[in-house]
């Protein structure tokens, strides 16, 4: 009988014999939770060479698939650049979430990268093919190295639906029957946070924003509470399991 550690080894060799050459040796290293070197040394160890890369796909850049992927980058997922192209990239702990999100990838025509989603710990990893059109969505997103809100986003419900999914959260106040929304901001610049509000004061929110030490968020309190739901819609049937409660919450007095 072959002990984990063992078992453990071969499912880390599998997915490099799988992944080797396809995606950036970092994130190859991050999937499987090893160092760089400890991966490079496995390939040698594998007799693995780079052979000819797999040749990035063209998609159709149309706007259901877009304001998917704006959606799910501002939710925090990630785009990742490979030479002339780019892939994208989905973390979580929620299994139902991931393969909500591939379900939603495959309806737009996007593939998956090998079997297209790995374990990693206790998370789940999805990757895509590489796509020549999303070098242009990575440049939209990471203009100067770093994650910042598009000045050319626009909140449309799906948008906000896919950013609360992920992002948003429901605020209780203890003492009043009251609830609010709040979405972590931290990550963004001061100029994508501004955006963000400029966004939901459009649709017709009195939204917040609060800057801290440690934390900063935007803030759509009771009065709006309502409309947000009603701007929204209802959870995905594919999640109810996993982020139905926020909606739930939602309802509860």
């Amino acid at each position: 009988m072959k002990n984990v550690a063992s078992d453990l080894r071969e499912r880390e060799e599998a997915i490099i014999c799988e992944l080797w050459g396809k995606i950036p040796v970092k994130m190859l290293a991050e999937i499987l939770g090893l160092h760089r070197s400890t991966v490079t040394k496995r390939v040698k160890s594998l007799g693995l060479s780079i052979s000819e890369p797999k040749q990035p796909k063209h998609i159709q850049l149309v706007p259901q698939l877009k304001e998917l992927l704006d959606g799910l980058l501002l939710g925090g997922n990630a785009l990742s650049l490979k030479r002339k192209s780019a892939f994208f990239v989905a973390t979580s702990k929620e299994p139902e979430y991931i393969s909500w999100i591939a379900k939603q990838l495959k309806e737009c025509g996007i593939e998956l990268e090998g079997r297209g989603i790995y374990q990693k710990h206790c998370s789940y990893v999805l990757i895509t093919r590489s796509y020549y059109e999303f070098r242009s969505l990575y440049e939209r997103w990471y203009s100067q190295g770093k994650k910042e809100v598009p000045p050319d986003l626009k909140l449309t419900p799906k948008i906000l639906l896919l950013w609360f999914i992920r992002g948003g959260h429901i605020e209780v106040a203890q003492k009043k029957p009251q609830r609010a929304i709040r979405f972590w901001v931290g990550r963004y610049s001061p100029c994508s946070r501004e955006h963000l509000i400029k966004e939901l004061q459009e649709i017709g929110f009195k939204p917040a924003l609060y800057v801290g030490r440690r934390i900063s968020m935007i803030r759509i309190g009771p009065r709006d509470f309502s409309y947000f739901f009603d701007y929204i819609g209802p959870c995905p049937q594919d999640l109810e399991k996993t982020f139905g409660h926020k909606w739930a919450l939602a309802l509860s007095r």
